[in-house]
């Protein structure tokens, strides 16, 4: 459920401009992308949804720390932006308010990002396909599975695992296996779809 009133498309994207201005995203991140229902081009968007792969602050990406978690933490620090009601303010995943409004950042490696954009990006009932198997109403192939690796990395395709559910809820695989990595986004789509289906034709 959103946090925050809906405003126009455009004003979204005049927030996130200026939101660039206090936390760099460009500077702290590898890749990163607006999904969403800003990505969907709904004409009313409520809470921001961003998923990243974060740049390394002085030394290797896990070790020296990350560079967007960084830049967050100074922004917070500097009362640019604020803690929601409901603080979720940890290593994958944080929530802050900006101008009165709810942004979501996501972080993840490059293996999880073709995954996490397209389940990201919605809506709830697309994305809860995604990651459902055909055989149970969904849209991925029966013999798939997203589930955690071994480490507890998320958003990983399996082929024919044996899982056990993790405290929050997620499958976490318990043998190793075949791993299906995507180069892109499209490719995952066109896995589960057929075809790839553009973010604002999806429902």
């Amino acid at each position: 459920m959103s946090m925050t009133p809906g405003q126009s498309h455009e004003h979204a994207t005049e927030q996130i401009r200026r939101l660039m201005g206090f936390v760099p995203f460009a500077e702290a991140c590898e890749r990163w992308i607006v999904a969403g229902s800003y990505r969907r081009l709904r004409p009313e968007v409520h809470d921001i949804d961003i998923v990243s792969i974060p740049g390394a602050a002085g030394g290797l990406f896990g070790d020296a720390g990350n560079a967007l978690w960084l830049a967050l933490d100074a922004a917070m620090a500097r009362g640019e932006i604020s803690h929601p009601p409901r603080t979720c303010w940890g290593e994958t995943l944080r929530r802050f308010m900006f101008e009165f409004h709810a942004f979501e950042v996501t972080c993840c490696d490059s293996t999880a990002w073709p995954v996490l954009v397209a389940v990201k990006t919605g809506p709830e009932k697309f994305t809860k396909g995604l990651v459902t198997r055909r055989c149970e109403g969904g849209l991925l192939p029966d013999d798939l599975m997203v589930a955690k690796d071994a480490r507890g990395r998320s958003w990983r395709v399996w082929r024919g695992r044996v899982v056990a559910e993790g405290e929050d809820g997620l499958p976490v695989v318990v043998e190793p296996g075949q791993q299906l990595t995507f180069e892109t986004e499209r490719e995952f789509i066109e896995l589960c779809c057929g075809k790839w289906i553009e973010p604002k034709e999806r429902t």
